[in-house]
């Protein structure tokens, strides 16, 4: 952090015309920052009610990541047809088979089979009957019925007890599979029963407490052997007990039941829904129980009706949605809103409608329920039943990958972008682990029949020319089909054609790939060169870790080959460099860097590098490693060196050594660029710096990226991959631009004017915590911060953003 001479400042309001008759004409200057890439923002919303939500990782211990589930009452999203349920994946909306035939009302996840369970009005679940609630496989893709399902009324709520691994489920209805319930059941896996004696009332919410192991009943209702307690009660499977709260919540209802945990470590059970003064105590629709002091207010309370709860933050945040528009106190909150253990605040200018259900995902608040509008200070989002607030404002859902980014290849008009994704790419059509960006959108790179992409992971992407037609683009990673062909980890295509596999593949996962031609001559005569964790090409045997086809399709040695994985691959004065975790290349000793002239293996200049290589670049016609190694020759060179032409030279000075890995390293307008997990000088862990001739400058913040692995030149933009899901303040998941912006836009508002006095007032506040983004002038001699900051904003901000 900088440090300045000026105390913190603080300016109640600064009008724009005094700003610009203090601004001078200094030409503005740029200061490169993270953002969200053209076409990750648009709207995704549904045409219908969402009633509940759910988090949900379809293939359990599998590659995929979490989603988030919702069910509700709707036919389409805006990437195509649903049937009242839907998965977002970070990247866009995904199909359960073909959804359900009525109101979805109540999700819930059975964790002894990683199934999805849904409830709610339907009696058709996919293609088959399920009367009101039913289960879904995410490694079958199909629905199942639950037994008979429930009958007389409808499933309002779910929850799963993991311990006895059994089902409860509540609602409106009277039986379930035969057996007379009421408005509660259970279900073994194997039968349904009732949960003590026939339930009357009806139950609106459900949840399995692990701290009590006890399920938790909420909704409209009274039990006259509890003292009459009212709307809320608790159930203990162990001993078949009950308890009725201190006499529950009169009031008009319970909706919503969670954990609150305002210490990161001691949860309290809240319960919500609509209520007012209970035994004396205004509670205001949210309240606290613990059996020493019963119910208790948090705070003011919300005047009107909570719908859902969900938290943030290690569960310090509580975060309530519904239908209210002030708290006890008077706040506008407009049905959102966070309390932060004190009180109760909005979350921005909230929602133009109801709230139904919100849950946490991605470190995200997603919401859902009947609005049409998020809104925050500086302006409305259009967000169709479904918003996210990311703990600094609202957003409609947005495309983005689903994944991290593993690699990127800049073919001049378009980028390839590669790795283990799926990615909504527009006109219901999904992408898998590969995506084109011209600068302004996404499309799918190649295959118009099948599937777009791979069913497994990119790691590496190609072009090869030949100078007399389309040229090449060969991809490669750990897959078994491309397109609509079969390809064993190695498969390429040709412009606007479909994918075939190269030669007859390989055995095991491809790390990295290079063109090189050891004869010289024309083009044709260059070949595809891949490295990995493989050993053999169909019937070609003794690959030992690296390969070449071509011309043709023809795999062929490359001597005795390595004696362990290849990472990186490259062209370095007419021989072909492979870094990574071996230690002889042709059976001689060369450390974790070799060379291959075309018939032998030897050295890179004698070189032997004591740990695995991850990177490689050419940097002003010298040559640049990065990865794990702490010596080159016995000599300390940690992370990251420079071979000058005649020695090797340490460039660690600004990172972290002790821990963390260089994996990615790239040369954009002319300067070097270095990626990964590492920490830089004051104990801050990066991902991102450039080189400024001496020394590592960090270009990451506290939000991020927390770990890069590929970098690219495109459009006069560096793209940054990886799996991260912030990248500065941007929330941009696993890929975001460092480019110029608008410096000058401080608050990184969106509206019009884009400049306000609230800029000015931000960067005041900046100068005051000295932080980097306050050092305008760029100035580097003590002290950072100065008068010339001051007058250098006021320029900039007079220039507007040119």
């Amino acid at each position: 952090m900088f440090r300045s001479t000026f105390s913190r400042v603080r300016i109640a309001s600064v009008s724009a015309a005094a700003l610009l008759a203090l601004a001078g004409t200094a030409a503005a200057q740029c200061n490169p920052t993270f953002v969200v890439p053209p076409g990750l923002t648009y709207p995704e919303g549904v045409n219908g009610n969402v009633n509940c939500s759910v988090l949900w990782d379809p293939d359990g211990n599998g590659p995929l990541a979490p989603c988030l589930v919702v069910g509700g009452s709707f036919t389409a999203t805006s990437s195509g047809g649903f049937n009242n349920i839907a998965m977002w994946d970070g990247s866009g909306w995904k199909p359960l088979q073909t959804g359900v035939n009525g109101a979805v009302r109540a999700l819930a996840v059975d964790s002894s089979n990683n199934t999805l369970i849904a409830g709610g009005s339907f009696s058709t679940a996919g293609l088959v009957s399920a009367s009101r609630v039913a289960r879904f496989s995410g490694v079958t893709g199909q629905w199942a019925a639950i037994g008979g399902g429930v009958s007389g009324g409808d499933v309002n709520a779910l929850t799963f007890d993991p311990v006895r691994n059994v089902l409860y489920m509540g609602g409106s209805f009277a039986s379930a599979g035969g057996v007379a319930t009421g408005a509660l059941a259970r279900f073994n896996g194997s039968a349904y029963s009732a949960v003590g004696a026939f339930f009357s009332g009806t139950v609106n919410a459900l949840h399995y407490r692990m701290a009590d192991g006890s399920v938790y009943i909420g909704g409209v209702f009274v039990d006259p052997t509890l003292n009459n307690a009212a709307n809320i009660l608790r159930y203990n499977p162990a001993t078949n007990a009950w308890n009725g709260l201190s006499g529950g919540l009169p009031g008009a209802g319970v909706f919503a039941i969670a954990d609150y945990s305002p210490d990161g470590i001691n949860q309290e059970l809240v319960a919500a829904g609509s209520f007012g003064t209970v035994g004396g105590r205004v509670l205001n629709s949210v309240a606290r129980y613990s059996s020493a002091t019963g119910w208790m207010p948090l705070a003011s309370g919300l005047v009107g009706t909570v719908r859902g709860l969900t938290t943030r933050n290690s569960g310090r945040d509580l975060h309530a949605v519904g239908s209210f528009t002030l708290t006890g106190t008077g706040l506008v909150v407009n049905n959102a809103a966070k309390f932060n253990g004190a009180f109760w605040d909005a979350m921005g200018a909230g929602l133009d409608a109801g709230a139904l259900t919100a849950a946490t995902y991605k470190d995200a608040v997603y919401v859902g329920g009947t609005f049409s509008r998020a809104s925050n200070v500086d302006g409305d989002v259009p967000a169709a039943r479904m918003a996210m607030h990311d703990g600094s404002g609202w957003s409609a859902l947005r495309g983005a990958p689903s994944g991290p980014v593993r690699c990127m290849l800049s073919m001049g008009s378009s980028l390839l972008i590669g790795g283990s994704f799926e990615m909504h790419v527009g006109n219901n059509v999904f992408a898998r682990n590969l995506v084109a960006f011209d600068g302004t959108r996404f499309s799918a790179a190649v295959g118009t029949q099948g599937f777009n992409g791979t069913d497994g992971p990119i790691n590496a992407i190609m072009f090869k020319g030949n100078g007399v037609t389309v040229g090449t683009t060969t991809i490669a990673g750990k897959f078994t089909q491309a397109g609509a062909a079969n390809a064993s980890n190695i498969a390429s295509y040709q412009f606007a054609g479909e994918f075939s596999q190269v030669g007859n593949g390989v055995n095991g996962e491809v790390h990295a790939l290079a063109a090189y031609g050891s004869t010289g001559g024309p083009l044709g005569s260059i070949g595809t060169v891949a490295t990995g964790n493989f050993t053999a090409s169909g019937a070609t045997t003794g690959l030992n870790f690296i390969a070449r086809w071509g011309p043709g399709n023809v795999s062929l040695n490359l001597g005795t080959g390595l004696n362990a994985p290849g990472r990186c691959l490259m062209n370095f004065n007419g021989k072909l460099l492979v870094g990574g975790h071996f230690s002889h290349a042709g059976g001689v000793l060369t450390g974790r860097l070799a060379q291959w002239d075309g018939s032998e293996w030897t050295t890179f200049n004698g070189s032997l590098v004591n740990d695995t290589v991850y990177a490689m670049a050419n940097y002003n016609g010298q040559l640049v490693i990065g990865g794990d190694f702490t010596t080159i020759n016995g000599s300390p060179m940690r992370k990251v060196a420079m071979y000058n032409g005649t020695q090797w030279v340490d460039m660690s000075a600004g990172i972290d050594t002790a821990v963390g890995t260089v994996t990615a390293l790239a040369v954009h307008n002319g300067e070097l660029y270095a990626g990964g997990s590492f920490g830089t000088t004051g104990d801050q862990a990066r991902a991102l710096a450039k080189w400024n001739g001496s020394s590592w400058v960090d270009l990451g913040t506290n939000q991020g990226p927390d770990g890069v692995a590929t970098l690219a030149t495109f459009g006069g933009d560096l793209v940054v991959g990886g799996p991260f899901f912030r990248a500065g303040s941007a929330y941009s998941p696993f890929l975001a631009l460092h480019k110029c912006g608008c410096w000058a836009n401080c608050d990184g508002s969106t509206g019009s004017p884009l400049l306000t006095a609230n800029d000015f007032q931000c960067f005041l506040n900046n100068f005051a915590l000295g932080t980097a983004y306050a050092n305008c002038d760029g100035s580097t001699g003590a002290p950072i911060l100065t008068a010339n900051d001051f007058q250098c904003y006021l320029n900039k901000f007079a220039n507007g953003c040119p």
